[in-house]
């Protein structure tokens, strides 16, 4: 057995998405077995301390971070590598919304968001709402490689990593393939993750009712938009069952998870000076 370790997860703190508080998230991993958890909620860390909290409380490996949301809609999970990285993660979501002068939906730009991570975030390539498979689906796997590359030139080859996040489908066998071609191809590590959005199969059912509530469709009619069905904490046996096309995938989480692993108990975020709460 390897160690897997669950790089990408959300909790409830993802708005209609996650069906699971960060402390059940940690209890559920814990129950499987896992030797750590990377809790990656959309657009901000509103749940980092609770899970933190409940990590540290279960002698459980907690690696912080975020899923952003960029200027193309698409989605890029990163994970914080360092004290530094969890300070930079902050100053981008902050800085962002003080340029903007008011709270509103992130559309951060990859770019700016390379000269904040300064070798400190592990960037994996998203699930198929990730910046990845989305030129993949729509331009092939041309553009697919030359975006890797894109990446590896913006945050550093050794950041990167391409995340198989399959499902257990049928079918998702051309995809695994396609996957793994370009992780050989631009020499990146291939990571199987969960993606999970709810801790057991007990609280699959409500995270199905939060996609049908976000996509406004009754529940019948969005099977084939329920991800949620599959995504949910896996333990190691079941992520190589799902990955046993390329089993070192989940070899390759275990082993790069543990080499993130820092000392989270003091964090300190990076809260840009605002001159307007100067004057308050």
């Amino acid at each position: 057995m390897s160690g897997y370790i669950e790089l990408h997860a959300h909790s409830a703190y993802s708005f209609a998405v996650g069906a699971c508080s960060p402390r059940e998230m940690v209890r559920g991993a814990k129950k499987l077995g896992l030797s750590g958890l990377a809790l990656l909620d959309y657009d901000g860390v509103y749940g980092l301390m609770e899970a933190r909290a409940a990590a540290r409380q279960a002698e459980l490996p907690f690696l912080p971070g975020c899923e952003f949301t960029l200027e193309d809609e698409t989605h890029l999970p990163i994970i914080c590598r360092s004290s530094q990285g969890y300070s930079a993660l902050t100053g981008a979501i902050s800085s962002h919304h003080l340029a903007a002068g008011r709270r509103e939906a992130d559309r951060q730009n990859l770019a700016k968001l390379a000269q904040w991570a300064k070798g400190q975030w592990l960037v994996l390539t998203g699930t198929r709402a990730g910046p990845l498979r989305s030129v993949l689906y729509r331009f092939g796997i041309a553009a697919a490689t030359r975006f890797l590359e894109q990446l590896k030139e913006l945050f550093g080859a050794e950041n990167i990593a391409v995340e198989a996040a399959l499902a257990g489908f049928d079918g998702e066998e051309r995809l695994a393939a396609q996957l793994a071609y370009l992780a050989r191809k631009t020499k990146l590590p291939l990571v199987a993750t969960s993606a999970a959005r709810c801790a057991n199969p007990a609280s699959q059912r409500l995270a199905d009712v939060m996609t049908a509530t976000r996509l406004a469709r009754p529940l019948d009619k969005i099977q084939d938009d329920l991800p949620a069905c599959h995504a949910m904490l896996r333990s190691e046996a079941e992520m190589l069952r799902i990955h046993r096309q390329f089993p070192g995938a989940v070899d390759n989480a275990a082993q790069i998870g543990k080499d993130l692993i820092f000392d989270f108990s003091t964090p300190a975020p990076h809260l840009p000076f605002s001159p307007g709460a100067a004057r308050l």
